[in-house]
């Protein structure tokens, strides 16, 4: 099992607690003497003496144990882009069906279907490139969750600035030009990850 990289290995984290001291206007009563509240201490009557201590708590992400599953990392991931998927693209598609309907504009279309799957390929990433903090998973796993979310993105985007490009221009040079750009951008992405795939 890969070892966990929050904490190490050692099943531990340290965490910088500032120490507190009992405030010295209310004495820690949170009320000063005219009977109007304190606002200088927290709830417990207490100030920051902006001197910390480190102490070492059980690590979260392995619970203790120094290591991490690749599948505890996988359900950390899913649990995470599949809400974020029926969120975003679910309605974003209802967005996009209802704009074409009711407007039947191909710009505004086009700008709805790169914000929405835009919008989910980044948040996506976002996800993806928070994994490494948790520990390493199997090359496989690793080229396909940035493999799919980044063709899911690319493809429909690239789809309707060519869409764009053929109503406007309506020239099928440039047209194909868009659409091959399209493709070669995917491509390109897809060559990094293929050239960064972990050992």
């Amino acid at each position: 099992m890969p070892v966990c990289r929050q904490c190490g290995g050692t099943g531990k984290v340290k965490v910088k607690i500032e120490v507190m001291t009992r405030c010295p206007l209310c004495d820690g009563t949170k009320t000063l003497s005219d009977g109007t509240d304190c606002k200088r201490c927290d709830q417990w009557g207490e100030i920051g003496t902006g001197k910390f201590e480190v102490e070492e708590k059980l690590c979260k992400t392995c619970l203790g144990s120094g290591k991490v599953s690749e599948g505890s990392m996988t359900a950390w991931f899913l649990v995470r882009v599949v809400p974020t998927t029926l969120v975003i693209l679910g309605g974003g598609i209802a967005l996009i069906w209802a704009l074409w309907t009711f407007l039947n504009i191909p710009l505004v279309t086009a700008g709805a279907i790169i914000a929405v799957f835009g919008l989910w390929g980044s948040i996506v990433y976002y996800f993806v490139a928070d994994m490494p903090s948790l520990g390493e998973i199997s090359t496989t796993n690793w080229f396909l969750m940035r493999a799919i979310p980044t063709t899911v993105s690319i493809f429909p985007i690239g789809g309707a600035v060519a869409w764009i490009v053929w109503l406007y221009i309506q020239d099928p040079a440039v047209t194909a030009i868009a659409a091959l750009a399209g493709f070669l951008i995917w491509g390109v992405i897809m060559f990094y990850f293929i050239s960064h795939l972990p050992e």
